[in-house]
Formats: structure tokens, C-alpha cells, sequence
């Protein structure tokens, strides 16, 4: 995509989508999405609207610059992603592929909680959209880059050797199913997990807040839902969740997030 100096966010946003084929009405539903990469830490963001796209090159070409002078690593990725979750069904092929990719990130960076089961389930399916029928490149794959598969913060469950075979013989049994109804499967294992289409963002609590009859620890997850707002500890256990009907008023700074709810319970 070509940009100039007054190209912003919203203008690459687009071209993005008519390249890609979207329908035109939903580009209010999507956002780019900047993930940085650091040598300890991953930071996330939504990009506004209105900011102009060499500015946000800019940025980040100065924190390479400062990182490479502290002999640090640090990379810069931007993505096309779902903002505003909206009701589709098994032939919205567009949504489901963004979705697809965009939960499989969410699963690989541990946030979603999951058992054995649903990890060899998800897995499968994602091997049987990448290597389709072809079992031999499939298994090659799967022994080398095991870590695309399984959450790391999982891995260490079964061996690798365990992984690999209940992964491979379920990928055998589903060989029928298509990319898109891989995909499709995908999301639907993932449907009924209290994370399911939930933008989530690392958080510190105030500690001092009274009011924390949650029992909320201070280094915890707020996970914006399409029907509420959730906070979960950093394992993903689910703490409160609050249905956005019952939050009388919200306010953001560069530093916080505070919603007061009924009931004198102000979080």
C-alpha cells in the first residue's frame, strides 16, 4: 500500500479492505493493530482512526534506533484486526478468516485457559487449514515448530512426543473437513470460553481501593467483551464480570480505567 505524509490509519485501514475484498460497511468494525515486540515483554495497542501513518513509522523507527544502541531487540508488527465483534454465520467467509487468525494469536499467547483436550482439538484444526490432506508435511511441521501448536504455557502437559500423536490422529480423523470449515470448527471450540471475542489488555488495580471485595490482585487482566467488561487474573480465571446495563459511568486517562457500578461498588 502506498502512503504519504497525510495518509492516516483510517485511509490505510481501508485500502486494506477493498485489497482484500471486504465488504465496504464494516471497515468501522476494524482497527490496525500494533504489536511490539521487546526482549521480555509484548505490548499491544489499537492505532486511532486519525493518526497518520508516518507518525506511527516514525515512532517506532526511533525506538529501533534506541534499541539498537542498547543492544536490545525490539520489533514492530501491524495488523488488520477485528475491533467491534458483530453477528456472522458459516458463510461470512471474510470475518471468519479474520477471526480465525485472530484467535489463533489470542490462543498461542496463553489467553485463553484450556484443557488438554481442547489444545489437541484446536491444534488439529489448525494443522488440517495449513498442510490440508498432505499427512507427511503435516507431521514434519508439527516435530519442528510444536510451539505453533501448543501455548507455551501449556507445553509442558505431555511430552512432545504426546502432543504429536493425539494431535496427528485427530488431524487423520477430520481430513474431510475443508480450510474454512477448519477455521469455522476453530471458533466454534472456542465459543463457549468465557474469553471468546474479548479484546484484553494487562492491567494493574489499585491495591488501595477499598472496595475490592473481588479480591482482585493487582497485576490482572481487563477483558472488553461484546456484553461487558471482565477482569480476570493473569492465568486467565475469570474474577468479575460486569454486564455493561449494570455500569453507571466509566472515564479513561493515559494511566487508568475506572467504572463505577451500582450498589456503592466502584472498581
Amino acid at each position: 500500500i502506498s502512503i504519504e505524509s497525510y495518509t492516516t490509519v483510517r485511509d490505510v485501514k481501508k485500502m486494506m479492505m477493498k485489497i482484500l475484498d471486504f465488504a465496504e460497511h464494516r471497515y468501522i468494525y476494524y482497527s490496525i493493530y500494533e504489536i511490539c515486540i521487546k526482549d521480555q515483554i509484548t505490548e499491544e495497542r489499537f492505532i486511532e482512526d486519525n493518526e497518520k501513518v508516518c507518525d506511527v513509522l516514525s515512532l517506532s523507527t526511533k525506538d529501533k534506533l534506541r534499541a539498537s544502541k542498547n543492544n536490545e531487540h525490539i520489533e514492530f508488527q501491524l495488523y488488520l484486526k477485528l475491533l467491534i465483534f458483530y453477528p456472522f454465520d458459516q458463510h461470512d467467509y471474510d470475518t471468519i478468516g479474520v477471526l480465525y487468525y485472530q484467535t489463533l494469536y489470542d490462543v498461542q499467547s496463553g489467553k485463553f485457559k484450556l484443557s488438554k483436550e481442547q489444545i489437541i482439538s484446536l491444534a488439529a484444526l489448525q494443522t488440517l487449514n495449513e498442510f490440508s490432506n498432505d499427512y507427511d508435511s503435516a507431521y514434519r511441521y508439527l516435530h519442528n515448530n510444536l510451539n505453533k501448536y501448543v501455548p507455551a504455557v501449556n507445553s509442558d502437559n505431555l511430552s512432545q512426543e504426546e502432543w504429536i500423536q493425539k494431535i496427528m490422529e485427530l488431524y487423520t480423523s477430520i481430513s474431510s473437513y475443508s480450510r474454512t470449515d477448519a477455521m469455522w470448527n476453530y471458533l466454534e471450540e472456542l465459543k463457549h470460553s468465557s474469553t471468546y471475542q474479548t479484546q484484553q489488555f494487562d492491567a494493574k488495580f489499585d491495591q488501595n481501593n477499598e472496595t475490592n471485595d473481588e479480591k482482585i490482585p493487582e497485576d490482572c487482566v481487563i477483558g472488553i467483551k461484546p456484553n461487558g467488561i471482565m477482569i480476570l487474573d493473569k492465568d486467565r480465571n475469570e474474577i468479575v464480570f460486569f454486564k455493561y446495563e449494570v455500569i453507571m459511568s466509566w472515564g479513561i486517562s493515559n494511566e487508568q480505567f475506572v467504572i463505577m457500578i451500582p450498589n456503592e461498588e466502584n472498581v
